[in-house]
């Protein structure tokens, strides 16, 4: 009996010595000691301590539970060097204003340092929600971060431990996302290929009928149909394919120095007879007669050609398309404005889903994949992009990096 009662003794004075703050347990002893009314309180508690902190060195604890020190040690996380030097200004001032004090007064001493010592808990329970939070925006944001021990206690332990284990699953739950991504863009490659090679049969025999002379003027109707329709399907195997690699940054990225409004220009070039056909007006300006970017030639060609492709299709006949670039310190924004046909009952950023797009696109011109790839590609060439609707003007923004690599 009494062995066990040795044991648990000592098992207190263990727990004491490496659980419990120094600041605690020196206003606890005030706090006891004055409410027994024990003959210099005061002092008895300053022995206490000592002893106790004697105890904490023998067992190497009492750098790891001395609060004030701690908080000044970890002074990075929000508030902790504020409470320290507020931990350090009230130890003083209390200690001056004890030994000031009547002593008959054991009520106002108790008040003083059990206010002392609520201040200390709220502290510690403070620091230990900041470290709690950081551990978990840590495991979100996928950078390492441990609870120092000073501050661990058994709720930020599970906390820990449960957290970790939803890493664990996270982990596992991507892993298998990028392996049904990655088996899901190769069967689309795989099943494109082998629909291209007797789509481009098709086409090819399409174009050789059209020119007979033999055919009646419905049979070519539908010789020309055959042919729009199948080079239309061929486009949008080719739009698949390529936005599927984009949206996993399956694409190959060899930046070159370009000068940006010469190559706009000759971009545009390639279109010019398509905005004349629709009678619509383009206007480019630049803040820079001559515009230099280092970034990769054929992604940013297809970016442009998709932009200037979108505008093609849905601007309003006989308005006028915007286009430029505004260069500044270290980016460049290329930006195109068009007025749209029909107004468009969806934000902005539902433009960039894809699926969403292309469902739109069954009563149109185009894929529904363009503004999707454009914003995987400005993406994988380090910048972003923007759309903005205001009436019926539609408003791209694309933000590159003068010199990204």
């Amino acid at each position: 009996m009494f062995s066990d009662i040795r044991e648990y003794i000592k098992d207190i004075f263990i727990n004491i010595s490496d659980k419990f703050f120094v600041e605690n347990i020196f206003a606890s002893c005030v706090i006891i000691f004055e409410l027994l009314n024990i003959n210099k309180h005061f002092i008895i508690s300053w022995i206490v301590t000592l002893l106790i902190i004697i105890l904490k060195i023998k067992r190497k604890k009492l750098v790891d539970t001395c609060f004030t020190y701690n908080l000044f040690k970890y002074r990075q996380f929000k508030n902790f060097r504020l409470f320290g030097t507020l931990n350090v200004t009230l130890f003083i001032l209390y200690i001056l204003f004890y030994s000031l004090l009547t002593k008959g007064i054991v009520l106002l001493n108790v008040l003083l340092f059990m206010i002392l010592r609520a201040v200390f808990t709220v502290e510690i329970q403070f620091a230990q929600n900041t470290l709690s939070i950081e551990l978990v925006e840590s495991i979100l944001y996928g950078y390492d971060f441990v609870i120092p021990e000073p501050f661990e206690n058994e709720y930020l332990e599970k906390i820990t431990i449960l957290m970790e284990d939803f890493k664990k699953r996270d982990r596992k739950r991507l892993e298998e996302n990028f392996r049904s991504e990655k088996l899901k863009i190769e069967l689309i490659t795989n099943i494109s290929h082998d629909l291209k090679t007797p789509l481009t049969s098709i086409i090819n025999y399409a174009d050789l009928l059209s020119k007979k002379d033999e055919f009646d003027d419905e049979a070519k109707k539908f010789l020309s149909i055959l042919k729009r329709n199948s080079t239309r399907l061929k486009d949008l195997i080719v739009d698949l394919v390529f936005a599927s690699k984009t949206s996993t940054r399956d694409i190959p990225v060899e930046k070159s120095l370009v000068e940006l409004n010469e190559m706009i220009l000759q971009i545009y070039g390639d279109y010019d007879s398509l905005f004349k056909k629709r009678d619509l007006d383009f206007l480019y300006n630049s803040t820079s007669d001559e515009i230099l970017i280092y970034t990769d030639v054929n992604l940013f060609v297809r970016i442009v050609e998709n932009l200037l492709s979108n505008a093609v299709k849905y601007s309003k006949q006989g308005t006028k398309v915007l286009a430029g670039v505004i260069e500044r310190q270290s980016t460049v924004e290329f930006y195109i404005k068009n007025i749209m046909a029909e107004k468009l009952n969806m934000n902005s950023d539902e433009l960039f889903e894809e699926l969403l797009k292309a469902d739109r696109s069954r009563h149109s011109e185009g894929s529904g994949l363009g503004l999707n790839i454009v914003k995987n590609l400005s993406e994988i060439l380090g910048g972003d992009v923007k759309i903005s609707i205001h009436g019926q003007w539609f408003d791209v923004h694309l933000l590159l990096l003068k010199d990204s690599e």
